[in-house]
């Protein structure tokens, strides 16, 4: 392998794999792929953790793996029985971080920065894949750092929730409202004045005629964010709200006199 440094747990990894049950291989990458993983984040075997922390860049490694560092009493159904000793050989292609908790905020900014780029292209899954991992270095909830670090922590949450309200805005335009929505609950969760998750919102409850709700969401807006262009924009939105409730009404009545119509119009002769 190259140099002297190894990964550690929270490193960003990318290996190359292949799992081996009596010599024969049962799960591998695909040729010329490689898997990322993080140590210690229990994503993968602890086989394969543990492995790749004492490994260098570059190292190619073999390990045989007792069944509670492999895979247990699951097995690897149907190929391998349960409580399996199993081989590994890995393959440490790369590797990055773990990083301080400053670093952590510069790093989740590039990737925030680098994901808003295929953004751009209109490549809106490429573009969440990266704004995923920068989500997975800064964590995806946050976490309370000591006093001392509180700016950070600040720092840590301000470009983690706008990771979130980026991925929001890829699901909005791969029309996948679901997924959107799951987004918006997120950040409401973690940021609940959130001017941009509460605009989406609700122009979602008006496209479902849900205008009370709608109401509700501008009225947050409108309590917690005085920037007067959010403030006309709000304005547009309730004037929106309204136009749309007027022409319901009106489709409603005309729908009625239409029944009312056909109900008293004399038979036939």
């Amino acid at each position: 392998g190259e140099g002297d440094k190894h990964p550690r747990e929270g490193s960003f990894t990318t290996i190359q794999y292949w799992y081996r049950y009596k010599g024969e291989v049962f799960d591998c990458t695909d040729k010329d792929g490689d898997l990322e993983i993080i140590p210690g984040s229990g994503m993968s075997t602890g086989g394969m953790e543990e492995g790749v922390i004492s490994m260098r860049k570059g190292e190619r490694a073999v390990f045989v793996l007792d069944p509670i560092f492999g895979f247990k009493e699951n097995g690897y159904p149907p190929k391998v029985p349960e409580w399996a000793v199993v081989e590994l050989e890995v393959k440490l292609v790369d590797f990055m971080g773990p990083w301080t908790e400053e670093e952590k905020v510069e790093v989740g900014t590039q990737y925030k920065n680098n994901g808003n780029g295929r953004f751009k292209e209109g490549e809106y899954k490429e573009a969440m894949k990266v704004y995923n991992k920068g989500l997975d270095v800064l964590g995806r909830r946050r976490r309370k750092l000591h006093p001392s670090k509180k700016q950070i922590e600040d720092d840590q949450h301000t470009v983690r929730v706008q990771i979130l309200q980026n991925i929001m805005q890829c699901w909005f335009k791969l029309d996948n409202m679901e997924r959107c929505m799951d987004l918006v609950e997120n950040i409401l969760r973690q940021d609940p004045t959130n001017t941009k998750a509460r605009f989406r919102k609700a122009r979602t409850e008006l496209s479902r005629h849900n205008y009370y709700q709608a109401r509700e969401q501008l009225e947050v807006i409108k309590e917690n964010d005085k920037d007067p262009a959010v403030q006309k924009e709000v304005a547009n939105e309730f004037a929106r709200i309204r136009a749309e409730e007027l022409r319901s009404k009106q489709k409603e009545k005309d729908t009625a006199k239409k029944a009312t119509k056909a109900f008293t119009a004399p038979p036939s002769p």
